[in-house]
């Protein structure tokens, strides 16, 4: 898992992707938590994580107005591997 950039300013949309080497059958969950510790959560069950192709999924976080440390957790999965990742950002 990783963004596109590692630092943002304040209202910047984080593009997080993940790459599960899969053809787009992965389940895949992201949940962010702002500096309040206020939750959002994206989901290839939401619609709102995209298949990109290649084993590529994405996903934009754009409430971004709090300045701070935001932490990002990730699971996925699919009929062969299951994968977490907790990502800090500034």
């Amino acid at each position: 898992m990783q963004t596109d950039r590692t630092q943002y300013n304040p209202n910047e949309t984080a593009q997080i992707t993940v790459n599960m080497n899969d053809t787009g059958s992965a389940t895949v969950n992201i949940t962010v938590w702002n500096p309040s510790g206020l939750s959002r959560n994206f989901s290839t069950l939401y619609g709102n994580v995209t298949y990109q192709g290649s084993g590529i999924y994405r996903a934009n976080y754009s409430d971004t107005a709090m300045t701070g440390n935001y932490t990002v957790n990730v699971s996925a999965s699919n009929d062969r591997i299951m994968a977490r990742h907790l990502l800090f950002l500034k």
